[in-house]
């Protein structure tokens, strides 16, 4: 399902968004040539910008409408038709022939197959091919000077490398933005919000090669949950666990992380050279959860094993370990309580 989100939002951003921004930017692009047009007295020549202009109108409805396939289509096909006729009106030096390029990367980003990307972009070859030839054996139509080839050889060349750009900062940052919620799903548990098992994990691993401060690592479990399964239902059991977890939340301080181990176990990691602030947070929390039980009416409590190994203890324990013996005996020994060791002592 998640999956699934993923992908929707994927090709929303690909076919829809960098679509849109291609047509837009295109648009006034057109308006900027005709302008040119104007001023240089080529008025004939505003019919094919205006067929432009209704191609690209036709294309942002299209794509509005979620018909990226035929949006691309029409811009591909009236775009390289018209930018091929003005290579051959105002022949090589102007570079319209520069717009392959473009037309080439939107086939490629429009959501076809691919044997129907390479057969487009063999037709647009073709176009562009033939459009060359009919310039080098005729040569241009309108004896433009030199002058004013380097003109639209300048603007070309500026527009299309602005397109690309601007399509190259745009994948980069919807790929930077799928990775960094890609890493985000990956470490976080989807239930509670909190980290999950992987992500405890390093972090453990990396609290411990620093070797920075004094170290309480907890491991805590939801009494009685498979009795808050059987007699209420999952789902139940689920906004059980969602609760424990907000009331985690609602104390975290900055040295502390908590994560949802697995099921119904959770884990609690400390950075404090004060043994007495880890377990007075302990008690905290074992304390708030009752307190939250009682005040839906429910009998809620958890059991605690706590590890504490201090600033620069020889060796490299496995606290979790530890933790989750002394957490069986908590259990063992009734529940609702905290069981604690601190190494070296």
């Amino acid at each position: 399902m998640i999956a699934n989100k993923f992908q929707e939002k994927w090709n929303k951003t690909q076919y829809k968004d960098q679509a849109r921004n291609v047509y837009l930017s295109s648009f006034f692009i057109v308006i900027l040539y005709s302008i040119l047009l104007v001023i240089l007295g080529y008025y004939w020549y505003l019919l094919i910008n205006i067929l432009i202009v209704s191609a690209i109108l036709t294309s942002l409805y299209a794509n509005k409408k979620s018909k990226h396939a035929l949006a691309s289509l029409i811009f591909i096909i009236v775009c390289s038709l018209t930018t091929g006729a003005y290579s051959v009106i105002f022949g090589f030096i102007s570079n319209f022939l520069f717009y392959a390029f473009l037309m080439t990367s939107l086939t490629i980003f429009t959501n076809w197959k691919r044997s129907t990307k390479f057969h487009i972009m063999v037709c647009l070859g073709a176009v562009y091919i033939l459009c060359g030839i009919l310039t080098y054996y005729y040569g241009p139509l309108e004896n433009l000077s030199i002058e004013l080839q380097m003109v639209f050889m300048i603007i070309n060349l500026v527009f299309c490398m602005v397109s690309v750009a601007r399509t190259t900062a745009f994948f980069f940052n919807t790929t930077k933005e799928a990775h960094e919620q890609l890493a985000i799903l990956a470490s976080t548990d989807y239930l509670t919000g909190l980290p999950n098992r992987t992500s405890f994990v390093y972090t453990y691993e990396k609290l411990q090669d620093e070797n920075e401060t004094g170290i309480g690592l907890m491991m805590i479990d939801t009494d009685d949950f498979k009795l808050f399964n059987d007699t209420y239902g999952h789902i139940y059991g689920d906004e059980i666990l969602q609760t424990v977890s907000d009331v985690f939340k609602s104390v975290k301080q900055a040295n502390h992380y908590i994560a949802r181990y697995g099921g119904e176990e959770f884990t609690v990691l400390v950075r404090s050279n004060d043994v007495n602030e880890v377990y007075q947070f302990a008690e905290l929390l074992r304390n708030n959860v009752i307190e939250i039980g009682n005040s839906i009416d429910k009998q809620l409590s958890i059991s605690i094993g706590l590890v504490y190994m201090p600033l620069h203890y020889m060796g490299h324990p496995n606290l979790i370990s530890i933790a989750d013996e002394l957490l069986y005996q908590a259990k063992s020994e009734g529940k609702n309580k905290i069981v604690s060791k601190v190494l070296g002592l």
